[in-house]
């Protein structure tokens, strides 16, 4: 085995690190740190000595903010067990507590102030920044309307992207009035169309491929000659009944439809042996070169394995690796398929 280098040995501690710690690790301090603030804002009483920190920074949504601390702690622990979550959700707790903040400064003060308030009041110091640039550049009433937007946006992440979404999902189906005004409200905005109408609308552009031919249109045939009267139709179809329709020539009858001609001939068809099974055997005879190279290159990089299948083709050469175990710290860690995985690139400038 060849000698590692510095870089080599200082990203193979990077990986060894970055498996062990794991974001079981990370949710669980977020955990303990969400609980620790959670229980200093509960056990204060107002007018006994200064606010903890997070009420000095939050206001009143102290409680939420510690709140949210432990629940992404607890999905960074359970994961899929958790349920449906997704990231949209820390932007929506993010807009949720920033509206309220500012919208609780914009309410009690009405005007721009910038005596800072350090008891925690009025949503504290991130609300009274919020709340005087607000007022500053907007005025009241805009400033309240960002805040109300801000506050909606984030609870509507909140809904979509948690498992909120199935209690909204419970409510509708209580409340059926619910969708059915929404829809009909919906139906009511200027410039709405149906779907076929958005389908016929689509834009003609060179790439447009559509859904279906579209159909063809009739026309309906209009003879040249005006209509005769009544009288003379009826006597010309008297006289075409009288005289039948002349029998068809001879040439035309002798005439025979061309026979058509094969597209190849019997000598121009290829070889029936390409219809027998493929043996499989194709004499590649480094193989056994190219699974000791694989091995070689892999324990290179502290990682150890062994080659448990070869599978041979015409072009391609297929090898299946088990990997072995490493001892780190006095104990016996089998390597990660991801480390495995992450080393193709080292892989294939080896072979």
């Amino acid at each position: 085995m060849t000698k590692q280098s510095p870089l080599t040995y200082a990203t193979n501690g990077l990986a060894a690190l970055r498996d062990n710690l794991r974001g079981e690790f990370v949710g669980a301090l977020l955990v303990i740190l969400g609980g620790f603030l959670l229980w200093r804002v509960a056990a204060y009483v107002p007018g006994d000595g200064s606010p903890p920190l997070l009420t000095t920074l939050t206001g009143w949504t102290a409680p939420l903010f510690a709140a949210s601390l432990v629940i992404i702690g607890l999905v960074l622990i359970f994961r899929r067990r958790a349920g449906y979550w997704s990231a949209e959700a820390l932007i929506g707790v993010e807009l949720l507590l920033l509206g309220l903040m500012g919208a609780t400064f914009v309410r009690s003060e009405g005007i721009a102030n910038w005596n800072t308030q350090f008891d925690g009041t009025a949503g504290g110091v991130i609300g009274w920044a919020l709340g005087n640039l607000a007022l500053n550049l907007l005025g009241a009433s805009l400033a309240m309307l960002l805040f109300v937007i801000l506050t909606i946006a984030g609870l509507i992440l909140l809904v979509r992207y948690t498992p909120l979404i199935y209690a909204a999902a419970a409510v509708g189906r209580m409340l059926p009035v619910i969708p059915a005004v929404a829809s009909r409200v919906a139906g009511l905005m200027p410039g709405r169309r149906h779907d076929d109408d958005d389908l016929t609308m689509l834009p003609r552009t060179p790439n447009f491929v559509p859904a279906a031919p579209a159909p063809e249109e009739t026309v309906d045939y209009v003879p040249a000659t005006p209509p005769s009267a009544p009288g003379k139709k009826t006597r010309a179809a008297n006289i075409a009944a009288t005289n039948p329709a002349p029998p068809p020539s001879k040439s035309a009858a002798g005439a025979k439809a061309p026979t058509p001609k094969p597209l190849r001939t019997a000598s121009a068809l290829p070889p029936r042996d390409l219809l027998a099974g493929d043996s499989g055997a194709y004499g590649n005879s480094d193989v056994h070169l190219l699974q000791q190279l694989i091995v070689s290159t892999l324990e290179d990089f502290n990682v150890p394995v062994r080659v448990v299948h070869v599978e041979t083709g015409p072009t391609v050469t297929q090898f299946g690796v088990e990997p072995l175990y490493v001892e780190s710290a006095g104990q016996k860690r089998k390597v990660r398929v991801s480390r495995i995985v992450n080393l193709a690139d080292d892989l294939a400038l080896a072979l």
